[in-house]
């Protein structure tokens, strides 16, 4: 009885293989059947894949889920298992196919992914043929059977049959389901022998109750995959990489652009292109036949032979140098770059022109969405890795990420051009000084660029502001107008202060520029130590005359107090107490009474001095300029408001019409608009 020379159940458990990766066992048979082809020597090699369903099984029309895959059955008309062949199945860790790559490990992924195999074989020896026929099962006695030679009779011919017997629950979700998706991966993995004209002829065949389907691999991908190929190769430490330059037909296959990483005619991993060629994100179009194309690199070599684990899953290649050892000094990253040379040189025509159509895109949407972005569009070599093609969103996004790293650059070239200045003052020879000078105007130049781009993005920013105001003012659809805390909330948001609230997230400069610098905001909070609700729309602790006066005070008085009250727009009726200038008079009275609080339970102290603005901001209706003309008030000289001072109270207090907060706003913006050319921005 034949046994295998090892612990079979502990190979198979200390093979590692992932259950994503289970096809890799199918993968292996199909090798060995093109191997053993490839020692008998014939012209007509035939490798036929047929695969079973689970009965009991429906099949969904509607889903397209078909039941799993149960059995796979690889055939072929190599030189078969004969007694050479069978002595090296059973010797584990066999050495004999080592010069193809052979690691003596690949049928111990049978007993991995499925419960077992069966071998059936006819092969010839001295003029004659034998007939040899087992099991490989994983358990302690692993060869069942009749494995001894038989003399066979009736019609001879070369025959090895693998079936591949049960996959196990592990597996079998992460199997293929259709036949052109079985397909598809069987090229994917064995392109480096599809390339090749000698390869076998490799079907696939769905076998069912009353019939079956099938593709001819060599015919799907040299008619519908292959559109063209060619070869190069590069050199890194000595060591020659080969690359095989496919164009893919985009329409046929769901390969992307790709870098196939193989070692011994298999595929090991596979890399996107676009990571080394960011315009590689979308189909190239070959101009003679009309068809869109994807790039596949295939890269082999026998470095890579070399580097590949037993599973053939993947190499022992450090990702990049940072994490490279004394044992290997030629990591991943060095293969995608040089890979990626390759391409760039080989497609530059096409490449060239994806390039300037991303820039032109690139230039269309800064012009017309993204002016803040006009000053890095100089940094070509940066926009380089930016993707084609890509959503305005997205493309805003990457446009930033390349303004904080131009960011980033000029803080290290400024830190090199300090370092370089105190060099250059110890030995200030002309080439030193002119370097340091090199330096510094490229580390200015970039700094200058992010200010610009910053700068742009601010005034953009209180544009949209302004037209978001304008439209909340609008009349609504249903014929009424927002109510006032939709006003409020974007002026600064309601129920909130200075301690919760930043700069960036409110827009006082709307109603006065001056009020983005305070002590101390509170946003529709009672100030009112009796807790009767008095609470003014926005007050603000601040200085108008002399702000630093605050941050040295003492003994913490204000010295300038800013109230603001905002009404809704065109709110034509006021109840008996909704006078707004008695409401905002009657605020600034309890601040000076002491009467009023922060949100934090703080008495708001003011000095004897402290100058009062209030601000009432509404729509200037008959029943407001009634309040004015009761008030005392005085016309503004553009008609769009009333100021009056008070005296007795130090107060200045102002009614501002809605339009004149645009206006005025628009205004003191104009310049910056222009200037950046933001009033040509679609929004």
């Amino acid at each position: 009885m034949a046994f295998i020379s090892t612990d079979v159940v502990g190979k198979v458990n200390n093979t590692k293989i992932k259950p994503s990766q289970g096809f890799i066992a199918v993968f292996e048979a199909i090798a060995n059947s093109i191997h053993s082809i490839e020692d008998a020597a014939i012209s007509d090699g035939k490798i036929e894949i047929e695969f079973t369903r689970q009965p009991g099984w429906l099949f969904n029309s509607q889903s397209g889920e078909a039941a799993p895959i149960q059995n796979i059955k690889i055939i072929d008309n190599g030189i078969g298992f004969n007694n050479e062949n069978f002595l090296s199945f059973l010797n584990s860790d066999s050495t004999y196919k080592v010069a193809r790559g052979g690691k003596g490990v690949g049928r111990f992924s049978w007993l991995k992914v499925f419960n077992f195999a069966e071998i059936k074989s006819t092969f010839q020896d001295n003029g004659q043929f034998y007939h040899r026929e087992f099991q490989f099962e994983n358990n302690k006695n692993s060869i069942t059977g009749t494995p001894d030679k038989l003399k066979v009779s009736g019609e001879k011919q070369l025959r090895t049959e693998i079936t591949l017997h049960n996959v196990k629950p592990d597996f079998i979700s992460k199997f293929p389901l259709t036949l052109s998706e079985f397909a598809d991966k069987i090229i994917e993995h064995h392109i480096a022998y599809l390339v090749e004209d000698s390869c076998p002829q490799i079907i696939v065949r769905e076998i069912k109750a009353d019939s079956s389907d099938e593709i001819q691999l060599n015919n799907r991908f040299k008619h519908d995959f292959l559109l063209s190929s060619d070869a190069d190769s590069y050199t890194i430490n000595n060591y020659i990489f080969n690359v095989a330059l496919l164009k893919i037909k985009a329409n046929d296959s769901n390969v992307k652009h790709s870098i196939f990483y193989s070692a011994h005619n298999r595929v090991v991993t596979v890399t996107s292109l676009s990571q080394e060629i960011p315009d590689l994100s979308v189909k190239l179009l070959d101009s003679e036949s009309g068809y869109e194309y994807n790039i596949v690199a295939l890269i082999s070599g026998i470095y890579l032979d070399y580097n590949v684990n037993v599973e053939r899953t993947r190499f022992y290649l450090p990702t990049s140098k940072k994490k490279s050892d004394v044992f290997s000094d030629i990591t991943m990253a060095d293969l995608d770059k040089k890979t990626g040379e390759v391409v760039r040189n080989y497609f530059e025509p096409e490449l060239e022109a994806l390039r300037a159509n991303k820039l032109e895109r690139i230039d269309d949407y800064v012009s017309n969405y993204g002016p803040q972005f006009r000053p890095i569009m100089e940094y070509q070599e940066k926009l380089d890795s930016i993707q084609p093609d890509l959503p305005n969103d997205k493309l805003a996004m990457e446009l930033y990420r390349i303004r904080h790293e131009i960011s980033m650059d000029a803080i290290t070239d400024f830190n090199e051009v300090i370092e370089l200045g105190k060099l250059s003052g110890l030995n200030a020879s002309p080439e030193k000084i002119q370097e340091f000078k090199d330096k510094f105007a490229d580390a200015a130049k970039k700094i200058t660029s992010i200010g610009k781009s910053e700068l742009v993005d601010y005034v953009l920013q209180r544009r949209l502001i302004i037209e978001l105001f304008e439209d909340i003012l609008g009349r609504r659809a249903d014929g009424e107008y927002e109510w006032e805390e939709d006003v409020h909330n974007l002026i600064f948001p309601k129920q909130s202060s200075s301690d919760t609230i930043g700069e960036a997230e409110q827009n006082l400069w709307l109603v006065d520029e001056r009020l983005a610098y305070h002590k101390f905001l509170a946003s529709d909070q009672s100030i009112d130590k009796t807790k009767d609700g008095r609470r003014p729309d926005i007050l603000v602790g601040k200085g108008f005359e002399n702000s630093k006066l605050y941050a040295d005070s003492s003994d913490g008085n204000y010295n300038s107090l800013v109230v603001i009250e905002f009404k809704r727009p065109m709110r034509k009726g006021y109840a008996k107490d909704d006078d707004p200038i008695a409401q905002v008079t009657n605020y600034i009275i309890q601040i000076r009474e002491g009467k009023a609080e922060t949100p934090k339970g703080r008495t708001i102290k003011v000095s004897d001095n402290c100058r009062f603005y209030a601000y009432v901001i509404c729509d200037i209706t008959p029943k407001i300029e009634y309040y004015m003309a009761f008030h005392g008030f005085t016309k503004m000289p553009d008609e769009q408001g009333y100021f009056k001072p008070n005296p007795a109270l130090n107060a200045h207090i102002e009614v501002i019409s809605y339009d004149k907060i645009v206006s005025d706003s628009i205004k003191r913006n104009r310049i910056f608009f222009d200037k950046l050319g933001i009033n040509k921005i679609n929004f």
